[in-house]
């Protein structure tokens, strides 16, 4: 036990370092909106999605993460929602922001679109177990409410996307737990950047891998996706996360109403003696787009001629 009580702080340490307050997510692969805002409204139909992360299962403090996003689009502009709380220890994190997109087509496979969010956060702490006169609580407590923000673009040419993204678009101040002091973020020092192509093996089965890249001040890290898609309504595949670890991923869909997908992400080389394992749910509820008939125009058949029209 004491064992495990040491490595906690070092683990949440090497956690916070690489995530920079933007949590680790192993469903981009179906949702790039939460990395993203130019994602906003770019599939056929409006989704409603809830999704809960339970990290290090088992441990106490470990991070949770929950997250409800709404997506849908009009002609070029596309809008969404997402709201998420974030748990780490005594620290909860909870924001909300609304994005907005806009996409500019070359041609019927081609286009361009851009994506801006901007919403608000608050870090709260679970007040029955901190010292209050704790300089690292002081500091939280003082810069507990934060405006929060990302800005992206995507460009997709048939199966190809390429997106890239500012995923804190303001300023943010963190506590550093060694030294007790604050730290500002740029928030040009960290960017997302992804490539996804989608391969049709036959009429029923296709193959999409993707490459993530992200950035901040003091790191950066890669993952790589493969998934396989059955008729588009099964599929199944997994994730390299570097120095994380893997995970594997399936999911199906419902009478094109329901998605349900779930994610088992492997212990990590740090906790994996403990058997702390990672898992992700996701339910998405698709919202039919109703298409608004065109009237056609009916032309008068011509006369013979000679004759003239009554009315």
């Amino acid at each position: 036990m004491k064992k495990i009580i040491f490595i906690v702080p070092f683990i949440f340490l090497r956690f916070i370092c690489i995530a920079q307050d933007v949590p680790l997510y192993n469903n981009f692969y179906n949702n790039p909106f939460f990395y993203n805002p130019s994602f906003a409204g770019s599939k056929k139909q409006s989704e409603l999605t809830i999704l809960y992360r339970q990290q290090w299962t088992g441990l106490e403090g470990a991070p949770k993460f929950t997250n409800l996003t709404l997506t849908t689009s009009l002609n070029r502009l596309g809008f969404g929602m997402s709201i998420h709380n974030t748990t780490r220890g005594l620290i909860t994190t909870s924001s909300a922001q609304i994005a907005f997109s806009y996409k500019v087509p070359f041609s019927t496979n081609t286009s361009l679109a851009f994506g801006i969010a901007a919403g608000v956060g608050r870090n709260t702490l679970d007040m029955n177990q901190v010292d209050m006169n704790d300089p690292v609580i002081a500091r939280i407590l003082n810069n507990s409410y934060y405006f929060e923000g990302q800005a992206g673009f995507n460009f997709q040419h048939k199966n190809l996307v390429i997106g890239f993204s500012l995923p804190q678009f303001f300023d943010r101040m963190l506590v550093d737990v060694q030294s007790l002091q604050t730290i500002n973020i740029n928030p040009f020092n960290a960017s997302i950047s992804s490539i996804r192509v989608k391969f049709n093996l036959g009429s029923s089965l296709s193959f999409e891998p993707i490459l993530l890249f992200k950035t901040n001040q003091t790191t950066s890290q890669w993952e790589v996706y493969g998934t396989f898609y059955v008729k588009e309504t099964v599929w199944f595949g997994g994730l390299y996360r570097q120095n994380f670890g893997a995970d594997a991923h399936a999911g199906f869909q419902v009478n094109k109403v329901f998605q349900f997908g779930y994610s088992y992400e492997f212990p990590t080389n740090d906790v994996s003696q403990f058997n702390f394992n990672t898992h992700e749910f996701r339910l998405t509820l698709l919202l039919r787009k109703e298409k608004i008939a065109k009237k056609k125009s009916i032309k008068p058949k011509a006369l013979p001629a000679g004759l003239k029209r009554k009315y």
